[in-house]
């Protein structure tokens, strides 16, 4: 017998059958559901929102069904904000949480007072994304409340009331910040931890002390393996500065030295990327010659960039007269990337990357040769096992985010060899 042919979630949509969608969130087929579900986030019709929060809140619904209900109730905006207040207050802990989430997502002040009467929920993941969705939400109603909570029993409740402190800001909030620690707050593991402490120390003592005959033995043996082990370092060390030092007198350059731009010839340069003003005494760039053709990475505003110290030696100018190229970089900006999700795709934490545009600019008339943008790359997502149960991913971090690498001469230095080496002979030396 041949299987019923998929409904058109697509047609639907075109006709804008909000009915239609609505009954198709109950279809047999996942995937079905997923779809209606989004397709009546992009509609946006105020019909489907109970519909969606039922879907939501149903723990039994596959959760890619429940993801897409939720993301749909976001993109409903204002609509969605007082049936997911009363899901906050009335739902299960599963529909308190997504709640939480998707009232900060939408980011309506309205949801505030909710917010704050769900910092004190008996579960923690919903005082946690409570105390998040204020922080996205920033009124002064929430400081109160979320200095209160600096003093949580949970950990990562603290520190997502932490950083929506330093979102909502003001001298109260600043006053209360400045006055957090983190390690202040134990969680009632580290409780138990303390009260066993007398326990752990007589343990401790006897461990310590044992018979005299056998401490000396077991002194003994680590006071031999640590004299061999300080002798092989000892060695090592002294070789690799005999290495070093032959290097210094070969070739006349200090190997401990960063390769540094002069400063007046900084200064001078700084025009190009501050006004886009060319030097006159700067060498023409001619991009028919092998290189390396001499460059400065200067930020936007002309002021030296960090990259430039981890430019080679030989690509940085010894005279104004001898620069060619200038490379302006921007402002590092987090962009976010990704998300990291536990076990349970309710719980995730965001993902930065950290991205700056670059300009290459001829120094002699600041044209542009070419532009782009760096990315400093976003961090693997940690794993379950590493972090603890589904959920904590973000616990490590204060701000509750994980970010990738600020841009760096590492970044810089790849994009630029095709214009110090146009004709690709790169140097040995810069490999």
């Amino acid at each position: 017998m041949a299987s019923p042919e998929r409904l058109n979630i697509e047609h639907l949509k075109q006709d804008r059958d909000v009915d239609g969608l609505i009954r198709a969130l109950a279809d047999a087929d996942p995937q079905v559901r997923q779809d209606a579900a989004l397709a009546l986030g992009e509609i946006g019709d105020a019909r489907a929102v109970e519909p969606l929060l039922a879907v939501m809140s149903d723990t039994h619904e596959v959760t890619e069904v429940r993801n897409n209900a939720q993301e749909a109730l976001r993109r409903m905006g204002p609509a969605a904000v007082r049936p997911l207040i009363r899901a906050l207050k009335d739902g299960d802990v599963y529909a308190r949480t997504r709640a939480a989430v998707t009232l900060g997502d939408i980011g309506d002040p309205a949801a505030v007072e909710a917010l704050v009467v769900a910092l004190r929920d008996g579960d923690r993941y919903v005082r946690r994304y409570a105390a998040e969705s204020l922080g996205k939400i920033p009124d002064a109603r929430a400081v109160e409340p979320l200095i209160a909570a600096l003093k949580d029993r949970e950990a990562e409740v603290c520190a997502r009331a932490a950083w929506a402190l330093r979102r909502v800001g003001g001298p109260q909030a600043d006053a209360a910040l400045a006055g957090y620690r983190p390690s202040s707050v134990f969680s009632p593991q580290d409780t138990r931890d303390q009260q066993r402490t007398p326990t752990l120390a007589g343990s401790l003592d006897k461990t310590l002390n044992p018979e005299p005959t056998g401490l000396r033995l077991w002194l003994t043996v680590l006071a031999v393996v640590l004299g061999f082990v300080a002798v092989g370092l000892a060695a090592a060390f002294a070789f690799v500065g005999i290495l070093m030092g032959i290097s210094w007198i070969a070739t006349g350059e200090n190997p401990f030295s960063v390769a540094v731009p002069d400063e007046a010839i900084v200064k001078v340069a700084a025009q190009v990327c501050s006004k886009s003003q060319g030097v006159s005494q700067a060498a023409e760039y001619d991009d028919a010659l092998p290189g390396p053709h001499p460059v400065l990475v200067l930020a936007s505003s002309g002021k030296e960039h960090k990259g430039t110290n981890h430019m080679p030696g030989q690509w940085l100018p010894k005279t104004i007269e001898a620069l060619e190229l200038v490379a302006c970089v921007g402002e590092d900006e987090a962009v976010e990337a990704g998300r990291c999700y536990a076990e349970n795709p309710m719980y995730y934490c965001p993902m930065y990357e950290y991205r700056a545009e670059i300009t290459v600019r001829r120094a002699s008339t600041a044209e542009v040769i070419a532009s782009g943008q760096l990315h400093g790359g976003t961090p693997d997502c940690p794993s379950i096992t590493q972090y603890g149960e589904a959920g904590d991913l973000c616990v490590p971090m204060d701000i509750g985010e994980w970010v990738g690498h600020r841009i760096s001469g590492k970044h810089i230095k790849p994009w630029l060899e095709d214009y110090v080496y146009p004709t690709g002979q790169v140097d040995e030396q810069d490999q």
